[in-house]
């Protein structure tokens, strides 16, 4: 765990009481500073114009944390180096296998709903690899876990309309997308982050 200290004499622990505040989710991105051109492979953020608050402390070892929130959310991005929050920042976020997956993969995309809903362009990396870009294998998992059955899965993916009048009259190719996505979350979730991807 980092330790806080403040850079600025005027900055207390009431002035960065939101990072552990009750009300906040504590959704934490690690992300490294993208110095490239090709802004492609990255996100970029621009607080200047992005249409939320904001709060940024730096900690030990030159790092910022960065809390963004709106009426959606908030997520908080801790960026490996000192960035220069009046400018644009271009990073690529950092998975970690020891923290849990399901929390980065709702803080990645708590971060693209902030963005997206601020109409910036972010691309991410093309490398990402696609079952890790699908969060639907995870609910997946999380649904069938809970006692759901298949035809509840199917209906809650693909809509009712697909199920026809029940499960068995549904089509063979719905009826195996279904089997197929749950396969997946159970590999996911059986094998370590490094065989799945």
């Amino acid at each position: 765990m980092d330790c806080y200290f403040f850079v600025d004499p005027k900055l207390d622990s009431e002035s960065v009481s939101i990072f552990w505040a009750e009300s906040v989710k504590s959704l934490v991105l690690n992300c490294t500073t993208y110095t490239s051109k090709n802004t492609n492979e990255c996100f970029s953020l621009e607080l200047e114009i992005l249409n939320c608050k904001h709060n940024s402390v730096a900690i030990f070892g030159g790092k910022i944390h960065l809390s963004i929130s709106n009426e959606f959310g908030s997520v908080q991005l801790i960026f490996d180096k000192k960035v220069e929050l009046d400018k644009p920042m271009n990073f690529t976020i950092s998975v970690s296998s020891t923290m849990k997956i399901l929390e980065q993969v709702e803080a990645i995309n708590r971060l693209e709903n902030i963005l997206t809903e601020n109409s910036i362009l972010i691309e991410k990396n093309d490398s990402t690899p696609q079952k890790f870009a699908n969060p639907e294998i995870l609910f997946v998992y999380d649904f069938i876990k809970s006692g759901n059955s298949q035809r509840e899965l199917a209906r809650n993916l693909f809509g009712n309309d697909a199920i026809i009048n029940d499960w068995d009259g549904i089509s063979d190719s719905l009826r195996a997308k279904t089997r197929r996505i749950i396969a997946q979350g159970k590999e996911f979730v059986n094998a370590s982050v490094f065989d799945f991807f």
